[in-house]
């Protein structure tokens, strides 16, 4: 670089060349504090934390943060936006107007309207928060409950019309493949009955809500369990055979075993804490789900239950040690996802498929290179079906 200052570009003086030297270098090297916010932010989980109205995502939110102990250091909770719905500045210096308020006063003209600004709210709020330094983001809903849960719900109540979910549509997954940041690393269901949430949102006294009906949070409580529950994969029925460029819970068209080389990993396990509770969305048994999110773990919290987080010392911990251990578990998740743990050579993976092997042999074969994988019980009867 030296001599190409000096000889090509004409700089004469050394000092200044080996200064412009420096500074380029600098430029291309991260400084220590780069670096380590770039560790940061790898290692930063995102879960969106989901459930129906006045389930109780706020206050759970609010004193878990206030209270926990094993949380405090490590979290930051990024509050649902309803105070950007129920002030909305006008241009012109007029009132400000309250577009939940609107919404639920007139659903038919302004369910459109709401669900768009939700979705723009929701985006800068994700923006504004993606560089906190905490290592785990709690996100009061996401985009993807707005598109799961509460537009299915306007448009089979009409209150959204072909069109406008037409519209909807065309800019949704666009936008979201563009922003990334967006998608978080799973979710979080706090999961409460309709007559529970009723009963909640009385007491809470949101004016906007007064005339919300038990029969719209049945609905909106069907569609959640839909999503994060009885539509999901437990861990066992999981695929356990994964190209990492595609997702965990997609099938090969030959089985278990692709025509090229096939790469293998294994699932960590589940944290005692949160055993059983851990479901993964699916697109094969719900094809509206989204595509970004397929393959996301979910962790199911029973919240029908009042519950004084403030008081309950047992109740916190428990509470607080299944989100630490789930933020653990979907650290290791991602990791294993993208770290596979084994590539079989092409000819074996070929000879696999023709000899349409069974389930022991593959597992053979796989722990023969230190991976003791299993089956569930449906991957048995389709091999014993090819066979």
């Amino acid at each position: 670089m030296l001599t190409y200052l000096q000889g090509e570009i004409g700089i004469r003086n050394k000092r200044h060349c080996t200064d412009i030297v420096k500074h380029l270098a600098d430029l291309e090297t991260p400084s220590q504090d780069q670096a380590e916010a770039e560790q940061r932010k790898r290692n930063k989980v995102t879960l969106c934390v989901e459930g129906n109205i006045s389930a109780g995502k706020s206050t759970f939110l609010q004193k878990l943060l206030k209270s926990s102990v094993e949380l405090r250091d490590i979290i930051e909770v990024v509050p649902e936006p309803v105070d950007k719905w129920q002030n909305i500045q006008d241009t012109n210096g007029g009132q400000p107007s309250n577009l939940l308020e609107a919404f639920y006063r007139n659903p038919e003209r302004y369910a459109y309207t709401f669900q768009n600004y939700v979705f723009v709210t929701r985006l800068m709020q994700a923006k504004d928060s993606e560089d906190c330094a905490a290592p785990l983001r709690l996100l009061e809903r996401s985009v993807f409950s707005d598109r799961m849960v509460f537009v299915r719900a306007v448009h089979e109540a009409k209150w959204l019309s072909e069109m406008e979910l037409s519209i909807y549509d065309s800019w949704f997954d666009p936008v979201v493949s563009q922003l990334q940041g967006l998608v978080p690393d799973g979710f979080i269901y706090l999961a409460a009955s309709p007559e529970t949430c009723m009963r909640r949102m009385s007491a809470r006294g949101r004016g906007e809500e007064g005339g919300v009906s038990l029969d719209y949070l049945a609905n909106l409580h069907s569609k959640h369990e839909e999503w994060l529950r009885s539509g999901a994969l437990r861990p066992e029925e999981l695929q356990l055979l994964s190209d990492p460029s595609r997702n965990l819970t997609q099938l090969q068209p030959n089985g278990f075993v692709g025509n090229s080389a096939s790469c293998y990993y294994s699932r960590p396990p589940e944290p005692e804490s949160v055993r059983g509770k851990v479901f993964f969305l699916n697109q094969a048994r719900q094809p509206m789900l989204r595509k970004h999110i397929d393959g996301l773990p979910a962790l199911y919290l029973d919240c029908d239950t009042d519950i004084d987080l403030e008081r309950d010392t047992d109740a916190q911990s428990a509470f607080a040690r299944q989100i630490r251990d789930f933020s653990d578990h979907v650290r290791a998740l991602r990791e294993a996802r993208v770290k596979p743990g084994l590539v079989l050579p092409s000819e074996e993976s070929k000879r696999l498929v023709m000899d349409r092997c069974s389930p022991e042999m593959l597992q053979e074969t796989l722990r023969r290179r230190g991976h003791d994988l299993t089956f569930r019980e449906s991957a048995q009867r389709q091999f014993a079906a090819a066979s």
